[in-house]
């Protein structure tokens, strides 16, 4: 069964959220990773998996993703800490983790 994300990275001093949705967390997480060039400055790069949700399908994910991105930032970092309080990066290894 394929899935989709929701996600939510970090800068590496955990200062600034980014939310998205995705059908490959894996492949988006490598995309934001190897931005070369970008409005970001280095320090400012969301490219830290500090949280995410599965979904069957992407529209779920998606619509998921766009209620979070209307929250303040308060309730974002309430959510992530409720499912990650030291706010450890998750390493995404492979496709059998359904869950943050």
């Amino acid at each position: 069964m394929q899935f989709s994300y929701l996600y939510i990275l970090t800068n590496a001093t955990r200062t600034y959220l980014y939310v998205g949705a995705t059908d490959d967390l894996s492949d988006k997480l490598n995309e934001h990773r190897q931005i070369a060039c970008s409005a970001f400055s280095r320090d400012m790069q969301p490219a830290h998996l500090i949280y995410f949700e599965t979904f069957k399908n992407i529209a779920l994910a998606e619509n998921r993703a766009r209620d979070i991105k209307k929250w303040k930032e308060r309730q974002k970092w309430q959510l992530i800490m409720s499912a990650n309080p030291c706010l450890n990066e998750l390493l995404w290894l492979d496709s059998d983790v359904h869950a943050a």
